[in-house]
């Protein structure tokens, strides 16, 4: 009989540690945090750094970078009027100003591998909700 109280009580503790640590989660300070609930934003972002809390079992953290991202395009050649080959070089940075782009971050996982044949259909959405940065300041699309 002893030997079965102590299996029970090991088996409710494992549970309670299971559901205690599937309800915190750290965001750094280099990132930002979307909670969803059933694939939905909820709330604010999570911007400060720290140990929180969520709804087990029916809240997601979605982490996402909160530092200017780069692209660097590969260098090509490509001809003008003139006949005249030109060396262009690509390059974009931009950071994550709106939470509606963790929808669009489900279609594919680009800013990982940040190479543009992988980016989402819904682009258009990113580039309207982020901030440009060039060489004469910052400017909002």
């Amino acid at each position: 009989m002893n030997r079965i109280k102590l299996v029970a009580i090991l088996a409710v503790l494992g549970i309670v540690t299971f559901v205690a640590m599937s309800s915190i989660y750290t965001v750094s300070e280099v990132e930002q945090a979307i909670i969803t609930q059933f694939g939905e934003p909820i709330g604010a972002p999570v911007t400060a750094a720290g140990l929180k809390v969520k709804v087990p079992f029916i809240q997601d953290v979605n982490l996402m970078d909160k530092r200017v991202l780069e692209w660097d395009g590969n260098p090509t050649d490509m001809p003008t009027k003139d006949k005249l080959y030109i060396s262009v070089d690509l390059f974009a940075r931009w950071r994550i100003a709106d939470r509606h782009w963790c929808q669009s971050k489900r279609d594919a996982n680009w800013s990982s591998s940040r190479s543009l044949p992988r980016l989402p259909r819904r682009f258009e959405c990113l580039v309207l909700n982020c901030s440009i940065f060039g060489s004469s300041g910052s400017t909002t699309m």
